[in-house]
């Protein structure tokens, strides 16, 4: 056997920093979101978390590009 440094811990691992924050969308809604995200090579985590810190107006945040854009419409 071997010494470990205390009890197991239980549950889901650690995936990253921050909190997690949940948003009801529809089906459909969801899985385009997703589809556009992985088109532009990114995923729907990073995309949210984009366009959060651009609507609330954070410093240095703009829009993820979408996929079949040249760039982010401007504002």
């Amino acid at each position: 056997m071997t010494e470990t440094d205390g009890p197991k811990k239980r549950g889901r691992p650690a995936t990253g920093s921050g909190e997690g924050a949940s948003v009801r969308v529809a089906p459909e809604v969801k899985a385009a979101f997703d589809a556009a995200a992985a088109a532009a090579d990114s995923n729907r985590s990073k995309v949210t978390e984009a366009l959060w810190a651009w609507y609330a107006g954070l410093p240095g945040a703009n829009l993820p590009e979408r996929p079949g854009d040249a760039k982010p419409p401007a504002r």
